[in-house]
């Protein structure tokens, strides 16, 4: 049985499973200003092995779960779906469950979530075993290609802002996720004026950072 745990992207980040990186594809939450009409959009993404067969998003005083926000279609592993919540409660407060399908006991519950703060966002749930790392652009250039992979790998793989034609610019940031039981990873990034930076990181060692900095 995989135990999946949630992480909360805000707009301006991105975030990437690893079916969707050998994809070659990346989400990218964008900033969307509040609507008139009180109406909160973010995407969810089934980032674990197991389909997402259900997902309830219910003001913190509802007495039930209320309906299941997928309707009748489930959620597959690597796929991503948008949510829209009209009228949201003043505080904006909600309990969340997602269930999956490796058994009953496979489920992620968080209370008391301001799903207001994630509009245009994404709320993805990872496999128990992966490894989620920041990394921060801190330099005065855009970075406009990013690799990693384990130290026991031969060569860099996959420019994971190629296809989507991302670019994480100077002061901003990026959660990635890692599905692998290997802790020891090369990073590589590749900044707009030729220039490229590699950093080695142990992502199993607590919240990994990774900060490129001006020389």
């Amino acid at each position: 049985m995989h135990i999946p745990f949630v992480h909360r992207l805000l707009p301006h980040w991105m975030s990437c499973g690893l079916a969707a990186i050998a994809s070659g594809s990346l989400t990218l939450g964008t900033a969307i200003a509040a609507q008139a009409e009180q109406t909160v959009v973010f995407a969810i993404e089934n980032n674990t092995s197991t389909p997402l067969l259900e997902f309830y998003a219910t003001p913190t005083e509802a007495d039930d779960w209320g309906e299941n926000r997928l309707d009748s279609t489930d959620l597959p592993p690597a796929s991503a779906l948008q949510i829209r919540l009209d009228n949201p409660p003043e505080n904006c407060l909600y309990d969340v469950l997602g269930i999956f399908g490796d058994g009953d006991d496979d489920y992620v519950e968080e209370y008391g979530v301001d799903l207001c703060t994630l509009h245009g966002g994404t709320y993805a749930f990872f496999d128990a075993n992966d490894h989620v790392f920041q990394v921060n652009n801190q330099t005065a250039v855009p970075i406009i290609g990013f690799y990693f992979t384990p130290a026991s790998s031969e060569d860099w793989g996959i420019n994971l802002f190629k296809q989507s034609g991302y670019a994480l610019q100077p002061g901003e940031s990026v959660d990635l996720p890692v599905n692998s039981s290997e802790c020891a990873y090369d990073f590589r990034a590749v900044f707009a004026d030729g220039d490229i930076d590699e950093e080695s990181v142990n992502v199993c060692d607590g919240a990994p950072a990774i900060t490129f900095e001006e020389d």
